[in-house]
């Protein structure tokens, strides 16, 4: 792994973290203004953990049984069983055109074409895409594989965008790829270096090549992160429940004012405007309600100083986010105490859950022919949600 690719790897598995985390401090009596509302107080809340991590290979397989692969629960895990998602970070470079006419990225040098370009089957045996499909088989969920497609080429992009990489970076799943491609009658076969081609503004154009597969729009681009927020935020109120005390019953107020701080949070982070923002607050009447008591206390136009969303790709990603949320909204709004209230569970379409701490599967056959190398695997990453 290319020491770019790492520390897009590093930076944004930290920021996914630390964003989807965010909502416990919300919910955190730890401003003044907060400590001081007698209704408000409430014991200080343990925040369960995130964790992340490169693959771990269980080395106990053994020919004609056993399993290749072996991810266990860290002992301090809480809220309920661990989500796991797989991630194959890619480093691109930059491209002034492509030369092949049939490309959507078609130019020459007085008529550039300017996009970003990364390696798939880059690997000693060029079977990174069969691994990758391999392992989401036999993990269990297609959906829960994905290649990780940041748009920065350099450490001049990655210092200006520090802090804002999810803004510039596609998550697609093998599903995503192998479902297209099959529609097209194509197969992305091993012993080829593919290519993925994308804008770097314009998200509807790419391709994968040499099939010159079209990927076109991307269907719901922040699916991934809007679930592994809907985790965490399941588990901020779980753990939210435990610290209940009968002097201080917990207001359903106070949850519903951490979950609009949550999302302005998040669209700051998306350059999302207050005005796109407060139309999905539109749809819950209790929260409306709620924002205009924010606003009585606070200036919040001049606060969060964005008057415009500016990237319609980007907004989708944040609506996505906010779609896998929108089962907390509609439940905290109908229940009448949140003593008491049963939590909805959070989707688990693309992610993998481990059953009592533990997944194990095997790739024995495949280790066996010796198409994956156990070296293959050092640059699959993985997090606990």
């Amino acid at each position: 792994m290319s020491k770019i690719e790492k520390t897009l790897e590093l930076n944004i598995t930290h920021e996914i973290l630390s964003l989807a985390d965010s909502f416990w401090w919300f919910l955190q009596p730890v401003s003044l203004k907060r400590y001081w509302r007698p209704h408000w107080r409430f014991p200080f809340m343990q925040t369960p953990k995130s964790f992340a991590t490169g693959l771990h290979i269980n080395l106990e397989g053994k020919t004609g049984g056993g399993y290749d692969v072996c991810i266990n629960s860290p002992a301090s895990f809480q809220g309920g069983n661990p989500r796991l998602l797989f991630m194959q970070f890619k480093a691109g470079v930059e491209k002034p055109f492509n030369s092949n006419a049939s490309s959507v990225f078609y130019g020459d040098s007085s008529k550039p074409n300017v996009h970003v370009e990364f390696d798939i089957n880059s690997n000693k045996n060029r079977n990174q895409h069969n691994l990758l499909k391999t392992l989401a088989q036999n993990a269990g969920n297609k959906n829960a594989v994905v290649y990780v497609f940041p748009r920065i080429v350099n450490e001049l992009q990655l210092g200006q965008n520090i802090g804002n990489l999810l803004n510039k970076t596609t998550f697609l799943s093998i599903e995503d790829i192998d479902t297209k491609a099959t529609a097209n009658g194509i197969t992305i076969d091993d012993s080829n270096p593919h290519k993925y081609r994308t804008c770097y503004n314009d998200w509807s154009k790419n391709e994968v090549n040499l099939l010159l597969l079209l990927l076109g729009r991307i269907n719901n681009p922040g699916k991934h992160l809007g679930e592994i927020f809907a985790i965490r935020m399941f588990r901020g109120l779980q753990s939210l429940k435990k610290v209940q005390v009968s002097n201080y019953p917990i207001s359903k107020y106070h949850v519903m004012d951490a979950m609009i701080r949550h999302i302005l949070n998040i669209g700051l982070h998306f350059s999302i405007s207050l005005s796109d923002i407060t139309k999905y607050l539109n749809n819950y009447s209790q929260f409306l309600t709620r924002l205009e008591y924010i606003y009585e206390f606070e200036d919040l136009p001049q606060a969060y100083q964005i008057d415009k969303t500016e990237n319609e790709f980007v907004l989708e990603i944040f609506n996505d986010i906010l779609n896998s949320l929108s089962q907390y909204f509609n439940w905290i709004e109908q229940v009448q105490y949140f003593e008491g209230s049963e939590i909805p569970s959070p989707p688990a379409e693309y992610t993998i859950e481990l059953n009592n701490n533990e997944l194990r599967f095997g790739l024995g056959e495949q280790r066996q022919r010796n198409d994956f190398a156990t070296e293959d695997f050092d640059d699959i990453s993985y997090s606990l949600f």
